[in-house]
């Protein structure tokens, strides 16, 4: 499993990625970093689900430290059951 980082948040990859995955999960994880949507399209039998659910999940894992971490320093409103709306953006992917 290579560990790969991105926008500082590490993404956990099955093999080394071809130049277009990379590209993919870095402008995946920088839409969720940034809080935009963004359309992302890549031919047929490049990797597109893989490197979503890859960027994804890393970006979830990242999410919830950084919540656990304002939780645990008392920060005020901060609770793990909040996620405001417009932290939640909508990547779409296209072949």
């Amino acid at each position: 499993m290579k560990e790969l980082v991105y926008h500082d948040i590490k993404v956990r990859f099955p093999y080394e990625p071809y130049p277009a995955q990379n590209d993919y999960m870095s402008k995946c994880i920088e839409a969720l970093k940034s809080g935009c949507h963004a359309i992302l399209e890549s031919p047929t039998g490049t990797g597109k689900t893989l490197c979503l659910l890859a960027s994804v999940l890393a970006y979830r894992e990242h999410f919830f430290d950084e919540m656990k971490r304002a939780v645990q320093s008392g920060m005020p409103g901060a609770h793990m059951g909040h996620v405001p709306k417009s932290s939640t953006p909508l990547v779409l992917t296209l072949s």
